[in-house]
């Protein structure tokens, strides 16, 4: 979350109202009742969701496609050719498309899918 003022906190259970924000405050540990912070929702100028699973999924899935074109561009078309050794386009695809995702994975992971929120904020005129 960005404040206006420019600083930015990183808060976990967050509501947002007309009139006030309010999250759970994470450095008192272990209460019988959590403990609320609370700021005018006017203060707050941005909000950032961070969604790590999501992320990992894309980054497998884009690497899965991303190794797959590869592959199928690279692969070689074996019912033509004489060599003892071939790697058809199937074959090379799945093995760079499945290698890819896998490597694409963690970075997706790491990265993180982005929902950004930007709050904004009319002057009250008292008019319609």
């Amino acid at each position: 979350m960005v404040l206006t003022d420019g600083q930015e906190l990183q808060v976990r259970q967050l509501w947002v109202t007309s009139d006030f924000t309010y999250w759970i405050d994470q450095q008192i540990k272990q209460q019988a009742r959590p403990t609320y912070i609370a700021v005018a929702t006017s203060q707050i100028k941005e909000v950032r969701f961070i969604r790590r699973g999501t992320g990992a999924l894309q980054g497998m899935g884009f690497g899965f496609l991303f190794g797959a074109a590869v592959g199928f561009a690279a692969g070689e078309d074996c019912s033509t050719t004489n060599k003892i050794f071939c790697l058809s386009r199937g074959d090379l695809a799945t093995v760079l498309g499945v290698t890819s995702a896998l490597i694409g994975l963690p970075i997706g992971a790491i990265i993180g899918h982005r929902d950004d929120y930007l709050i904004e904020h009319k002057a009250a005129t008292g008019t319609n």
